[in-house]
């Protein structure tokens, strides 16, 4: 056992106690209508394999918010006790496939040995110092190799703290207010991003949750990914367009067409003196080392990371041409954009950082090469027996970037998921759930380096035998 792992500590241990399991939920009205022994029978054999996981749900419930999920299921609880390599561990001993991995985060797959032998080292160093360490240095170095755009970099302490400071730097550059996001996109949970144009109104802005100033509206505009009447737009406003904010492969859609658009985006922004942000929180160092960038041939002006840099850890860096992040700098007496931040750029996560992308950097040549293989042979594998067999699921995938459609109908674009689909949701992840694999109710799937052929065979056999199941109760009849 390795010394991170002596450090962790126990899960509460709940095994002494007579514990039954707590169903906080009633299962959705369609369920209920089409219950037949496939459901039952998976239901029944999960909850009596997470007794503990359920109470302490429950118990979690009376003192601790969650997020709520975007399509509105409540899949089972599994509260997590460890993670190696692709497995998680529950507190009730029960081993699962992961296919959520940190939301993309542990790209190297859980618990890496490089990222856990920097994190010990670390941490007999010290782990937060509010001052400069130099393994930062070491670390901007290797970021900047990564793309034309990198010239400068700026450490921050998670993904959305990234994209919030280079939509100020954007503005603060240009001295123009407007930035311009793409509908289906996500950038984080700060406020200026959860605006987005209403799917049936294209010309109206509405709010994602509450508590979104009004006042924001002014300052955000809404654009159609992909189209090219979102160009026509950016020339229409370029006078008070300040930046646009985009993903190359957008996680809520991970298709594979939009390279061309991608290039006419940045040549329209250059023409119209309006700043490109490539949000790469998700696709940086997962698509290729170079990530978006690198991948589609782009030179944006800023760059932000997240998730897979830090091996799991919370990080988040901006990257920037130079003319641009000398922002951050005091001149001519002028005050400087603010980017303040406790724990940005800390040596731990620094050392997390480092240990992953040098492992990647070293290993270029096999590592990403053998992620798309192995997410394409799963995406087909699956696609494919769906097709023939006329069940409703499609898997949408770029790069080792996949995300699940469990509807009816073609897949659309849109962060808004799984509207009118709670049962097929509830009763898929039940089955997933019962064959020892996991998935988040986002329904994206990262893969991982620590995935071998066969974790990916027995996901590809949960996939479709959790389908079945679903066929088999008349819930896709139900859906349409």
């Amino acid at each position: 056992m390795s010394n991170l792992k002596q450090l962790r500590a126990p899960a509460n241990d709940f095994r002494n106690e007579d514990v039954r399991p707590v169903r906080n939920r009633p299962p959705t009205a369609m369920i209920r209508e089409s219950l037949n022994s496939r459901y039952d029978t998976a239901l029944a054999a999960v909850e009596s394999r997470t007794c503990h996981s359920w109470k302490m749900a429950l118990d979690r419930s009376k003192v601790m918010i969650s997020a709520p999920n975007l399509g509105g299921t409540q899949t089972p609880q599994v509260i997590v006790q460890s993670a190696e390599g692709c497995r998680i561990t529950d507190i009730d001993d029960n081993v699962y496939i992961d296919l959520c991995m940190g939301f993309g985060s542990n790209l190297l797959g859980h618990a890496p040995p490089v990222v856990e032998h920097a994190i010990i080292n670390q941490i007999h160093q010290g782990w937060n110092f509010g001052l400069s360490s130099e393994t930062q240095l070491e670390l901007a170095d290797l970021i900047g190799t990564a793309g034309p755009a990198n010239e400068r970099v700026l450490f921050c302490a998670a993904g959305s703290e990234a994209t919030a400071i280079a939509m100020r730097a954007a503005r603060a550059h240009t001295g123009k207010d407007v930035i311009g996001v793409f509908d289906g996109a996500y950038h984080g949970g700060h406020d200026s991003v959860l605006i987005t144009a209403d799917s049936h109104n294209p010309g109206k802005k509405v709010h994602i949750g509450m508590g979104v100033p009004d006042a924001l509206d002014e300052t955000v505009e809404p654009l159609p990914y992909g189209s090219f009447k979102a160009l026509q737009r950016i020339r229409d406003l370029k006078h008070t367009l300040a930046a646009v904010i985009v993903e190359p492969i957008q996680q809520s859609f991970p298709d594979s067409d939009g390279g061309l658009w991608l290039k006419d985006l940045e040549k329209t922004c250059r023409d119209c003196n309006v700043l490109i942000i490539l949000d790469e929180i998700t696709t940086g160092f997962r698509l290729a080392f170079g990530g978006g960038q690198e991948r589609f041939d782009l030179s944006p002006d800023m760059v932000t990371y997240g998730k897979a840099v830090a091996g799991g850890l919370p990080a988040g860096v901006l990257a920037g041409r130079a003319n641009i992040m000398k922002v951050f700098s005091p001149d001519n007496g002028q005050p400087a954009v603010f980017a303040g931040s406790a724990f940005a750029g800390n040596p731990l996560s620094v050392a997390a950082s480092l240990a992953t992308l040098s492992y990647l950097n070293d290993h270029r040549d096999t590592v990403y090469e053998n992620l798309e293989k192995s997410a394409e042979y799963f995406a087909n594998s699956v696609n494919k027996h769906w097709l023939e067999n006329k069940i409703p699921l499609h898997i949408v995938r770029f790069g080792s970037m996949l995300r699940l459609f469990l509807q009816p109908g073609p897949a659309k674009r849109d962060r808004n998921i799984g509207q009118g689909t709670g049962s097929i949701e509830d009763a898929f992840f039940v089955h997933l759930l019962d064959r020892g694999v996991t998935l988040h109710a986002s329904r994206s799937i990262h893969l991982s380096t620590s995935n071998t052929r066969e974790d990916i065979d027995i996901s590809i056999d949960a996939m479709i035998g959790a389908s079945e199941d679903c066929a088999a109760d008349g819930l896709f009849r139900v859906a349409m």
